[in-house]
Order: structure tokens, then sequence, then C-alpha cells
């Protein structure tokens, strides 16, 4: 019988959504943070369950051929890159493996035809988006499983003018009193545009100028140019200086982004999970195609040039802003978007409500793409998409678990599951993008 304190051998076999190593001893699944898959280890028990229980590593008896000494000096404090210490394309498998096992078992797929994953040749500095916590005047990341921050001088996910940024806020802090409660920048190497967007409890903050003129020096001698300077106060934004959007390049088409847009974070695996999507939508310059949970537009746009006409519907009114405009801005006539829900929008339009255009589109639909937010999408939306009766729908999801949920409910809805590729928008950590095609059952 296992007990709390007791010290157990176990070798790895596999890794759980959140990064850690699951083991057995006596029949007991084992998680310990820290050990690779291949790995046998030495671990103390630290708390028992029912099923399970959780293990702190001691020691590595025998390292797995997987395994790799981390590449960043933060990465057991950090949590950002729960699989540092594994080779990249040893983590392949691993994510892999998770979509195939979530579709089995949550979504009901018998055999999944799960493809190969679309990976990075250079799988560093990708984000072009980071995200800082501000507390205490310490600028950096929250730690695994804290609300403690730790300090990143250095990041290799994310672009080192991200990294300028946090330097310059941690030495503006250093002697200000001005309440800044986060930091997000936004990196466009494309078009060499940078964004800092400033979280706040207050309207304004104090001494900014001289905030903004810190900024600027630092991130100017890291290919890019700070072209705008944000202030969010809860979802309510105002422009400090410069411009309200960054201009980006993906797909071949231009975009403007705002502050708050969604955009996807990898700008090379964007590419790829774009033309992947555009693939399973099967155009042939005929479509109608649905874009919800539209953002900025990225998606619909990429694909208008190959279809008949797009229409996107998303609920942020900045986002539709951006969407609208980034058609002009390519020249793009055969696509438009609303602002709402679209589990309420797009029943109206069916419902021959609104636009007369848009409805009697609406009522051809041949393909529906999805991009729902990590919580996946509500049943309303997917009985509304249902209720157009596309061809074929084109799910685009960053957490298989709710992916496979919805695939489930999408079955009862009339759509069978065809298949899953797997794309690492996010290297060195647990989370994994998919896009999926499921097409209309024989009626």
């Amino acid at each position: 019988m296992i007990e709390e304190g007791q010290t157990v051998l176990t070798e790895i076999t596999d890794m759980s959504d959140q990064g850690q190593a699951i083991g057995r001893t006596d029949g007991l699944i084992v998680f310990v943070p820290g050990a690779v898959p291949g790995d046998r280890v030495s671990a103390v028990i630290t708390k028992m369950n029912r099923n399970y229980a959780l293990a702190e590593l001691q020691s590595v008896e025998k390292p797995s051929k997987k395994r790799i000494e981390p590449f960043c000096p933060y990465s057991e404090t950090c949590g950002g890159c729960a699989m540092a210490s594994i080779d990249y394309q040893e983590q392949l498998p691993v994510k892999k493996k998770q979509v195939s096992d979530k579709l089995i078992h949550i979504g009901g797929v018998c055999n999944p035809d799960v493809k190969d994953m679309l990976f990075m040749k250079n799988p560093f500095h990708y984000r072009n988006k980071a995200v800082f916590a501000v507390k205490d005047r310490k600028v950096g990341f929250y730690r695994a499983g804290s609300h403690e921050i730790e300090e990143i001088r250095d990041c290799m996910l994310v672009h080192p003018a991200a990294m300028a940024a946090a330097e310059a806020l941690r030495e503006f802090l250093a002697d200000s009193r001005a309440v800044i409660s986060g930091m997000t920048v936004r990196t466009s190497e494309t078009c060499g545009e940078a964004m800092v967007v400033l979280g706040s409890p207050y309207d304004n903050i104090s001494q900014a100028e001289r905030l903004i003129e810190m900024l600027d020096e630092r991130m100017t001698g890291e290919d890019m140019s700070l072209e705008s300077v944000a202030l969010d106060n809860k979802g309510k934004v105002s422009i400090l200086a410069g411009k309200k959007t960054v201009r980006n390049r993906t797909g071949g088409i231009d975009l403007e982004i705002s502050p708050l847009s969604f955009y996807q974070v990898n700008p090379e695996m964007t590419e790829k999970l774009y033309d992947k999507a555009a693939e399973y939508a099967g155009f042939t310059g005929k479509e109608i195609l649905l874009d919800l949970y539209c953002g900025a537009g990225s998606i619909g746009l990429s694909c208008a040039g190959k279809a008949r006409y797009v229409i996107g519907i998303e609920s942020l009114r900045d986002a539709v802003l951006d969407a609208n405009r980034n058609a002009s801005i390519n020249g793009i006539v055969n696509a438009r978007y609303i602002c709402g829900k679209a589990e309420t929008e797009l029943p109206a339009l069916l419902a021959g409500e609104g636009d007369e255009e848009l409805a009697g589109m609406a009522e051809m639909t041949d393909v529906v793409i999805l991009d729902p937010p990590r919580a996946g999408c509500r049943r309303e939306l997917l009985e509304a998409a249902a209720a157009a009766d596309p061809k074929r729908i084109v799910y685009v999801s960053c957490d298989p678990a709710t992916l496979a949920r919805d695939v489930k409910i999408l079955g009862s809805l009339g759509y069978d599951f065809r298949e899953v590729t797997p794309v690492d928008m996010f290297p060195w950590t647990m989370h994994v993008e998919t896009v999926v095609l499921m097409s209309r059952k024989d009626k």
C-alpha cells in the first residue's frame, strides 16, 4: 500500500495536458512534474487520491533518450515551457497522442484519422504577442500554479522587442508611483511594427510620456518600430501615443490589428494552419463561406480569393471594425462582417431577417469555419451552424478537449468527423492547435 511520504521508482510513459509526466506504481497512476516520457525516476509521494498520486521528482535514475538540457534558466520556475526538457521532434508525437486520446474518450470517435503534426523549422522567438504580469514593481510571467511573478530577463519564445519593453517598464517602475497592472506587447516581423498595451485601473498613467520614451528607446534597437502605445482600463481602450492599429501580413493579406483584437500568435504556423483550413474547405470559387468567431477576419479574408462570398460574424465590435477595414485595405469586395453573437445573428439571417442580400447567401452556405476561443463553441452556435446546412465544417481549435466535445455534438447534428491535422502553434508547451474536417452525413 503506497502512502504519502513514500519514495517510489516509476517509469514515465506519458504526459498530462498540463505537462506533468505520468508513471505507474503498483497499478497506481503517479504524476511527476519535471520528468519526461522514457525516464525512470525516483519520486516522493506528496499527495494521495483515490485513483492517482502526486509526487515530487527526487532524481532521474535512468534518463530518457528524449531528454535534453533545458535551453531556459527559468524552465523550472516559470512554467511557460512544460516541455523544455524534451527534444523538439519528440514533443510532436506526445501532442498528436493528446489529440487522438481526446477524440476517442470525449468525442466518441472510433480510431480517428489524426494526420502528422505540422511543425516549425526553428521553434524559437515565435510569439508575436507577450502578456506580462506586473505586481509589486516586478515585471514578468506568473509561475506555474501561482500568482507569484518570475522576473524573466529573456524568453526564447517571444520576440526580443517584447523583452526590451519589459525591461523598460521594469526600469520605469523602479522610481515611479504609476499604477500599472500588466502589459501586452504585439510585434509584427512582416511589417516591423510593435504595439504596447498597458493595463491600469485608471484612465491615465502618471509620467506616461517618460514611459513611452523609454519603451521607444529600448525597442528601437530590436528591428522593430514602436508604432502604438495604448491604455486598457478593464476593456476601455485609449491611445496614449501613435496609431490605433499596427500592420501585419499573413497568407498574402495585409491586416490592421487593434489593441484587443484576437490574432494567432505564431506567424509561421498561422500560414500553415490557414492553408490547411482552405484545403479542408475544398474551395472551387463558387462557395458561400460562413466565418464564425472571425476576429479581425484573417481566416476568411485569406480564403476570399478562393470563395464566392465570405460572411463573418464576431461579437467584439473592435474586431469587426478591423475585419471590415482589412477587407477594404486588401480590395476584397466579396466579404462582409457582422457584429454580434453568432448563435443569435446566424439564425436571424437564416430566417431572412436583416440584410436581404446576406440572408439570401447565408441560405446557400457551403462551408462553415469555426475558430472559437479555448472554451469551444456554445451548443446554440453549433446548432445554428448545422442549421445553415453546409456541406463541410472546418473547425479550428486550440483545446483538444473542447474540440472533442463539440465534434460529438456536431455528430449528433448530422456531421461526420473525417480527419484532423494538429498544428504546433506553441512549441515547448503542451498546447496544440488543430484543424478538423467534418462533412454532412448522407441524407
